[in-house]
């Protein structure tokens, strides 16, 4: 006997179903497309226990007949490609036809539909593959599809399973994607039959950006676009980008679109960063959400099972299109402002002038006595600050003596002593005179909820105030000057990006950001007395030659060095 065989096809469609569906959130993604690709306008998803006792989607749209309803739990079954030909030019969510079968072979499904205007529905129950019972049920206009128990006959998938928690939060992310892209179809999502995400349909893309995200992203944002390149290159951008500098400190909050689809591509990615290149700090990322409007020939999505990925026919001439659109619409802002200097606002057309007369001022400050610091590092530089030296490099702090130069690291150099301070006493609390209120996604939300105890133990004083709206209280000490609003969201990013690491780990990820927040910024002049302040404590701190991210705080030349790098040696 040979040792190749042809798998069984309940087999089949089980490795299918490693490929579709990954988690709870791949089922919900699925049975949605396939409500959309129906002309659905109202989608309920109904969760139990994070999706693993149950994902009930029902929706408004046309239904299906019971010839058709058998057939879509055949593989490759679909109503959405007929021939080769239709691969390159597919305009629908869903078109493979592995999406239910794969569902049916790791669940217990139960599917209810029935066309508009029939006399009659059919319900139709399968279990982990196989089918059980085919009915007549009274009319019901679209369909219902309900799976249970996923993975109830794949122990091992199902470990990978994580807690219900973890699982909604993914749920929540997948909802709100689709709805971004479809603002037009009412979205509703339970779970533990508690209306956790209400989403009405609308006709602009903004007010859905407003129901998930609230006011506090909608406010920061402004709206960009660019039309048909020419009869040949129908390609049209629409969308939202944030206005600098208000940012987040990951690409959580970029979401591109094409033709509704929500997609991921590096190239998209990148032309977002270019389009704010100079304009965005290091680390920190653009707020954006594109639509682009592509002949469906241009993009092949037929390039992921899942179909989160897709390859561009022409990714530099889409790339370049992201680029501009942003890069212009930015400028155009830039030209809307006008500058303050010494309290005068300056047009753009003085600024100029204003530059020069703010110079002389800085010229005359600079003719101030030279001042001596013993810095009383390791090294025991008697060293001297030049003023004019320090107003050119804002950043940083310049000792020198007869045979080396000493570059601190303002901003590395104060990180990583308010870390040490955050390690080792126990963190000032500051209250806020007036609480601030922020309005948080339902994904964001959750994750406040689950972790609500860890940020208290930093000093974060938060509580809920309504389903999605939070109150700030109180925040640590080391940063009463910041923004209590960025220093949660960030905290948040943080906390979403730690999932899986040990409470310690996360504690310790999220006091590293602090110290970052709390740190004297670039740029930010100091006086001497404040440089020496800063150096008599980085001096008493544990590993005071790297920040908690590992970078140096200070750098030393020797004169050796010197002469080596101009090669005089």
């Amino acid at each position: 006997m040979g040792l190749i065989k042809v798998l069984p096809e309940i087999l089949i469609n089980k490795i299918a179903a490693g490929e579709v569906v990954e988690r709870s959130a791949s089922v919900v993604k699925e049975l949605i497309e396939n409500s959309i690709d129906a002309g659905a306008n109202e989608i309920v998803i109904e969760i139990l226990r994070g999706g693993k006792k149950l994902i009930r989607v029902s929706d408004n749209g046309l239904g299906m007949s019971k010839e058709d309803a058998i057939l879509a739990f055949e593989r490759h079954a679909t109503s959405k490609i007929y021939d080769e030909d239709d691969l390159y030019k597919i305009s629908t969510m869903g078109f493979r036809g592995e999406a239910l079968p794969s569902i049916a072979s790791v669940s217990k499904v139960l599917m209810v539909t029935s066309e508009k205007g029939s006399s009659s529905g059919i319900k139709i129950e399968m279990d982990g593959g196989k089918l059980l019972s085919i009915s007549d049920v009274g009319p019901s206009p679209g369909t219902v599809v309900e799976v249970r128990d996923l993975f109830f006959n794949t122990p091992a998938r199902l470990a990978f399973l994580k807690g219900d928690n973890t699982e909604i939060s993914h749920i929540v992310g997948t909802v709100e994607s689709e709805a971004l892209g479809h603002p037009e179809i009412s979205f509703t999502l339970k779970h533990n039959k508690k209306v956790i995400l209400s989403l009405p349909r609308t006709n602009r893309s903004i007010e859905r950006i407003h129901q998930i995200y609230g006011r506090g992203v909608v406010e920061n944002l402004l709206e960009v676009r660019s039309g048909p390149l020419s009869e040949n290159n129908r390609i049209t951008l629409t969308g939202y980008i944030s206005n600098p500098p208000f940012s987040r400190a990951d690409r959580s909050l970029q979401a591109a679109f094409i033709n509704k689809r929500p997609i991921r591509n590096p190239v998209i990615s990148h032309a977002i960063s270019e389009g704010y290149h100079t304009l965005m700090m290091k680390d920190r990322y653009a707020v954006a959400f594109l639509f682009l409007d592509i002949d469906s020939i241009e993009v092949d999505i037929n390039v992921h099972p899942a179909k989160r990925e897709v390859r561009l026919r022409n990714p530099s001439l889409i790339h370049d299109i992201i680029a501009k659109s942003i890069r212009e619409r930015l400028s155009e802002k830039t030209t809307e402002e006008t500058f303050q200097i010494d309290g005068e606002k300056i047009d753009l057309p003085g600024v100029k002038e204003a530059i020069e007369r703010y110079m002389k001022r800085y010229e005359k400050a600079s003719l101030e006595e030279e001042r001596q610091i013993d810095f009383g590092l390791p090294l025991r530089l008697k060293s001297t600050i030049s003023k004019d030296f320090l107003h050119a490099f804002e950043s940083y702090i310049i000792a020198v003596n007869k045979d080396s130069v000493m570059i601190i690291d303002q901003h590395a150099a104060h990180e990583r002593i308010l870390y040490e301070k955050l390690k080792k006493e126990k963190i000032e609390i500051q209250r806020l005179l007036v609480p601030e209120t922020i309005e948080l996604s339902k994904k964001e939300s959750l994750l406040l909820a689950e972790n609500l105890d860890k940020i208290k133990t930093l000093g974060l004083d938060v509580e809920g105030f309504g389903s999605n709206t939070f109150i700030i209280r109180s925040i640590p000490a080391i940063l009463q000057r910041e923004d209590p609003k960025g220093v949660l969201l960030d905290i948040l990013t943080e906390l979403e990006k730690s999932q899986g690491l040990s409470r310690t780990k996360e504690v310790e990820r999220m006091k590293t950001l602090m110290a970052c927040h709390g740190a004297i910024k670039a740029s930010q002049p100091l006086n001497p007395e404040e440089m020496e302040n800063l150096m008599e404590e980085l001096k008493g701190t544990e590993l005071s030659h790297t920040c908690p991210h590992g970078r140096p705080t200070m750098i030393k030349l020797r004169l050796s060095d010197l002469e080596k790098l101009f090669k005089r040696k």
